[in-house]
């Protein structure tokens, strides 16, 4: 009776083993926020927002590409590589250089997680400038 009780809890400590080490997520970004508005931006404006991007899997995240729609938008990541649950500061620039209407534009992270591609949405409204004498 001892035997098989022993029997019966070693077998349960290793399907728990083996569950836990099947659970492991791969790297997964998070970023702050996934649309920011950035309101009314007059042609020849710039506007600069800073926000936390966050590996919420379970491996280390590497970013290894941010593309930009165009040559409007610029940003610095102060990280490429996060480990589990950390964090890092990604600050980008938008200057409006034609932009009247709607801004729409997108700001791509390539990593190395299972869902490889995240997009950032960058939303607002353009404006002219209107020079007042």
């Amino acid at each position: 009776m001892n035997k098989l009780f022993f029997i019966l809890i070693t077998l349960g400590l290793l399907a728990s083993c083996q569950s836990l080490t099947n659970s492991t997520e791969k790297p997964k970004i998070q970023l702050e926020k996934d649309t920011l508005q950035l309101g009314f931006v007059s042609v020849g404006d710039s506007v600069s927002i800073r926000l936390t991007v966050k590996n919420i899997g379970g491996e280390t995240l590497n970013i290894t590409n941010i593309g930009y729609e165009c040559g409007c938008t610029k940003g610095k990541i102060e990280k490429n590589t996060l480990g589990v649950s950390e964090t890092t500061p990604f600050e980008f620039t938008y200057k409006n250089e034609i932009d009247i209407d709607d801004i729409d534009k997108t700001i791509i992270f390539e990593t190395n997680a299972k869902e490889p591609f995240k997009l950032l949405k960058i939303i607002g409204h353009g404006a002219s400038k209107i020079n007042v004498k």
